[in-house]
């Protein structure tokens, strides 16, 4: 028996044993885990990742522009208003986010390969209005425009004297109008407006301008003296007051001097141009005529077109015919013929009745 609870006891300390340093474990994992995690301020982590976050704008979309600063460019993670987190990649386009204040959580790696975390408010409100030319009917003036679907429009009407607002609802068109039917002073109106939806109100639409004044700028007809103008009625004796009294009568006719002198040296360099240039004509015509019985000189591309020798039909040089040698016999023959002694002897010799030595042949 004393065995028994013995082994009851080793247990549950056992138990208890595993218990604590399971419990303990599990908290140092934690506190391993939170220590990882640095949630830094917002400024800091937009300065990170070299990001601008307007604090309100009127556009639902708006595109985050960002740099990753991680070494291995792991993305930013991005949560809206606590819902499932992403992966996003710069430029991102948020999705369009209704009227109202919204959460954007970001977690990323910096440059040292620590996780950072922070959160960005940003608050979408209303785009303004766009109004039209206010329109004055007989009883009333309406005044319409455009805003966002499901909005009110404040109308704004201001002048010298007064100022009022009208309120105007937006239907599903994104349409609204505005008749105001009690009597306005003459005066001058301002009008503008806003957009207001959820509390949230839009920035001022440009305003427009109505004038009730009923004043219209009116020239009277004693304010200037009718001009009644003809060249007849000029003379000597008012010629001084007419050009004196009419300034633009004076530089008309100065410029239509100018324009005539203009005109009339145009003309004169052209006629004498014209004439110059006959002048040279007839004296080139006569020059190039050729005098009777004198040979007409070449001209320098001539003289070295005869000197230009044609490579593919060349022409030969005329050379002087060469004399054939002639024989002793022929020039003999062609010229006198010249006899000597010794030549005459040997052809008379037969005649000779002597001999070589001077005496006389047998017979």
């Amino acid at each position: 028996m004393k065995t028994f609870f013995k082994r009851i006891i080793t247990i549950t300390l056992f138990v208890v044993l595993f218990a604590s340093f399971a419990s303990s474990q599990s908290f140092a994992e934690e506190t391993v885990e939170k220590k990882s995690v640095n949630k830094v301020e917002s400024s800091s982590g937009l300065k990170q990742l070299d990001m601008t976050i307007p604090d309100i704008t009127d556009n639902p979309s708006f595109i985050l522009t960002f740099k990753d600063p991680s070494e291995k460019k792991e993305g930013v993670h991005l949560k809206i208003n606590g819902k499932d987190s992403e992966v996003i990649t710069s430029p991102y386009t948020l999705p369009a986010l209704s009227i109202g204040n919204h959460v954007l959580s970001f977690k990323f790696v910096d440059e040292y390969g620590l996780t950072q975390t922070f959160e960005e408010e940003i608050i979408i409100i209303p785009r303004a209005p766009i109004l039209n030319t206010p329109i004055k009917n007989v009883d009333d003036i309406t005044i319409s425009g455009s805003a966002l679907a499901g909005s009110e429009v404040v109308l704004i009407i201001s002048s010298n004297q007064k100022m009022f607002t009208r309120i105007a609802e937006v239907d599903k068109d994104g349409l609204w109008s505005v008749q105001i039917v009690e009597e306005m002073p003459e005066d001058i109106y301002s009008f503008s407006a806003f957009t207001r939806k959820y509390g949230y109100a839009s920035n001022l639409a440009d305003a427009l301008t109505l004038d009730l004044t009923g004043v219209k700028p009116v020239v009277s007809e004693n304010s200037k003296e009718k001009i009644h103008f003809a060249f007849k009625d000029i003379t000597k004796n008012n010629i001084n007051e007419v050009f004196s009294g009419n300034v633009d009568l004076l530089v008309l006719v100065g410029s239509l001097f100018l324009i005539g002198l203009l005109l009339g040296f145009l003309f004169s360099s052209l006629i004498k141009k014209r004439k110059e240039n006959k002048v040279i004509n007839e004296v080139s015509k006569t020059l190039e005529k050729p005098v009777v019985g004198e040979e007409k000189p070449l001209t320098l591309l001539e003289k070295l077109k005869d000197k230009t020798v044609n490579i593919e039909n060349p022409v030969e040089e005329e050379k002087e015919p060469k004399e054939k040698p002639v024989k002793k016999n022929e020039k003999e023959n062609k010229g006198e013929k010249i006899v000597t002694k010794i030549d005459f002897l040997k052809n008379y010799q037969e005649h000779d009745p002597d001999d070589d030595r001077g005496k006389e042949k047998k017979k």
